[in-house]
């Protein structure tokens, strides 16, 4: 490495010095090598060096909002199957998952399985709720059965008393 940076500042010619800054990686040396080449002749060397090191900032940030949306995923989701259901909470849900699905990739195993188990947590909140709603209707169910029960039973007495009544005034 150090023989190519000699050939960026040094080099005999144009070509080879071009050639040398397209091979440099390193971020130390890229900077380095900027410094010395800033008022140098070769324009074109030192922003082939300085292209270089905006790029790998860039990459360097894109791969830091890529892990600040990865943890913002995790947190909603996480956040979210610790609430009660409530009637946007299956919606709330599918987006949020869908939102993990597009960072998924990127994510690393544990963070992954941690996301899957809050996943499954979230689903049970809504399988929880979906039963409680069906035993609720359950219950109406069996309440407006018995009321109706309740109801022709009393029909029935009152229609033996008058019958009874209506017997005894014949007698």
């Amino acid at each position: 490495l150090a023989a190519v940076a000699r050939w960026v500042v040094e080099g005999s010619s144009t070509r080879i010095r071009q050639r040398a800054a397209q091979h440099i990686t390193d971020p130390e040396q890229l900077r380095e090598l900027i410094r010395a080449t800033r008022h140098g002749n070769d324009k074109t060397v030192h922003r082939i060096l300085t292209d270089k090191r905006d790029e790998q900032v860039a990459e360097a940030r894109r791969l830091e909002h890529q892990q600040a949306e990865l943890e913002a995923a995790a947190a909603a989701i996480a956040g979210h199957a610790g609430l009660p259901c409530d009637a946007s909470y299956a919606g709330t849900l599918a987006r949020l998952e869908a939102r993990w699905r597009t960072l998924e990739s990127n994510a690393t195993a544990d963070v992954r399985a941690e996301v899957t188990q809050q996943l499954q947590a979230a689903r049970e909140v809504i399988e929880r709720h979906r039963q409680s709603v069906e035993a609720e209707a359950e219950q109406r169910r069996q309440a407006a059965l018995t009321a109706e029960e309740v109801r022709r039973q009393r029909e029935a007495e009152a229609e033996a008393a008058a019958s009874a009544a209506a017997e005894q005034a014949r007698a």
